[in-house]
């Protein structure tokens, strides 16, 4: 069975209530590009959400960190061991490329089953 690479409002964390419940969790994993909040979820998706602040640049570079995030996750979605809510924030001073932001997602979303409560 082929995954599904479509990337549509049901994917995503759109309200203030649900970015919080992921950020409560206090779960987290890290490296030098991004930092990655992630809950399980009891739905049968995994669903994703972007916090991009002001200190990463202004509005295109900001524009292009949750372009690059957003496609990282869409073509790696099925490498998420479980449904997970993942929040996911750059670091700042860090000028986004796809390939290491991708090599980045896949050695954390790896973390998250070693990590798992």
């Amino acid at each position: 069975m082929l995954p599904k690479f479509r990337f549509s409002k049901s994917d995503r964390l759109r309200k203030k209530a649900e970015f919080d419940s992921v950020f409560q969790c206090k779960r987290s994993v890290a490296d030098k590009m991004i930092v990655v909040y992630w809950k399980k979820n009891d739905m049968n998706v995994s669903r994703l959400g972007l916090v991009v602040s002001r200190k990463i640049g202004k509005a295109h570079d900001r524009n292009r960190w949750k372009r690059l995030l957003r496609e990282v996750f869409r073509l790696n979605r099925h490498r998420i061991p479980d449904y997970f809510d993942l929040v996911i924030i750059p670091r700042q001073g860090v000028v986004p490329d796809f390939l290491s932001l991708q090599q980045s997602f896949r050695r954390l979303v790896g973390r998250l089953e070693t990590v798992k409560k």
